[in-house]
């Protein structure tokens, strides 16, 4: 090939890689934009549920047995989130227990246990 034609071709080559870089480059600019647009008009947009929920934790019984002069006592841990008023929307068990011991023979002294 003649020098001259080579020249040509790799201009050619280079004008071409520089449109499809613009064009990619404008799609980028432009959907960064569009998601800049959105984020915008979502944080002035009204909510329609409330963001914050109330919660709190109660505690469910699980187990309870006697080793020894011991009463056992297991209890499982449950996040529980309430609406503005107060009713509950949803239980979570989140994974903790609690655990109370008690003395219930002392000296000798037998007790039944009502389960």
């Amino acid at each position: 090939m003649p020098p001259r034609t080579v020249q040509v071709l790799l201009a050619l080559l280079v004008m071409v890689n520089g449109a499809l870089a613009a064009l990619i480059g404008r799609n980028v600019a432009d959907g960064i934009r569009r998601q800049a647009v959105e984020e915008a008009r979502a944080a002035w947009a009204p909510l329609e549920a409330p963001v914050y929920h109330d919660y709190d934790f109660e505690y469910e019984p699980v187990e309870r047995r006697r080793e020894g002069p011991y009463l056992i006592e297991v209890y499982r841990e449950v996040e529980v989130v309430r609406d503005e008023g107060g009713r509950p929307l949803a239980r979570r068990p989140t994974g903790e227990t609690e655990v109370l011991r008690y003395v219930v023979e002392p000296a000798g002294v037998e007790l039944l246990i009502d389960d």
